[in-house]
């Protein structure tokens, strides 16, 4: 991977944790860019140490950003949601379809491996069935943080997949960099210690990652990378799960 891609990975993602009351269950909270004030803000008023906020949601993420007194709000802002880069929030399964398309390209252009791993929080639908809607978009909100707190690089996409399930797209990542990452998201999943009643292997949510790698060639698609990944996700799952499972270029999971 390039001197640029590294840099970004180890980027350091300014949080702002102001003091609620009353007290509320949220996992985290992440301060908007300040250009974000004249953003659509139409939640409750929060007062903190670092002034007041409102809050603001985005789908499924709750985000706070600094009240403007008096000023009027727009909804104009909200057409696209506002990212730093776009693995600093979640994408949809159409913007991950278009962009691996795109970099499949330009990677077999160049020569650059390409890696996709595939999140899934393990047993998502006893977790819902059990925990209820709203508990169950804290912890999906939990785990997508993890996952866009640990992958920086510029290019990369993290998207929602499927039901439970996450696509992370990393760019210029070779085999031991995607291990590396999927062992991190791992652990950063495990590390937010989310009870989860109705789980078979932990009395935690964990998550099951599946990674494939490859340098596109000619003749191959980016269709057969993500089934790669797909197919490493499966022989995690049938293997117990709460796992990292690459498969290994020759293709054997590994």
């Amino acid at each position: 991977m390039g001197a640029t891609a590294a840099g970004a990975r180890g980027a350091a993602t300014a949080t702002s944790v102001p003091t609620i009351w009353p007290p509320r269950r949220w996992i985290r909270y992440r301060a908007c860019n300040p250009r974000r004030s004249l953003a659509a803000a139409r939640g409750p008023l929060f007062r903190s140490s670092g002034g007041p906020f409102r809050e603001l949601r985005l789908g499924w993420r709750r985000v706070l950003h600094p009240a403007s007194g008096g000023l009027p709000m727009s909804v104009a802002m909200l057409a696209a949601p506002w990212c730093p880069h776009s693995a600093n929030c979640v994408q949809s399964r159409r913007a991950f379809d278009a962009a691996l398309t795109a970099e499949w390209k330009q990677h077999q252009e160049l020569g650059n491996p390409l890696a996709v791993l595939l999140v899934e929080i393990d047993f998502f639908t006893q977790f819902e069935d059990t925990c209820g809607s709203e508990s169950t978009a804290e912890c999906r909100e939990a785990v997508a943080q993890a996952i866009t707190e640990t992958v920086r690089g510029p290019r990369d996409v993290v998207a929602s997949f499927a039901r439970g399930v996450f696509a992370v797209l990393l760019a210029e990542t070779d085999e031991p960099q995607a291990r590396r990452l999927a062992d991190e998201i791992w652990l950063q999943a495990d590390a937010l210690v989310l009870h989860h009643p109705r789980s078979p292997v932990s009395s935690y949510v964990t998550v099951t990652v599946g990674a494939a790698t490859c340098v596109p060639a000619a003749g191959a698609t980016a269709a057969d990378l993500l089934a790669d990944a797909q197919a490493a996700l499966a022989h995690a799952c049938q293997h117990g799960r709460d796992q990292v499972v690459v498969l290994a270029p020759a293709g054997n999971p590994a």
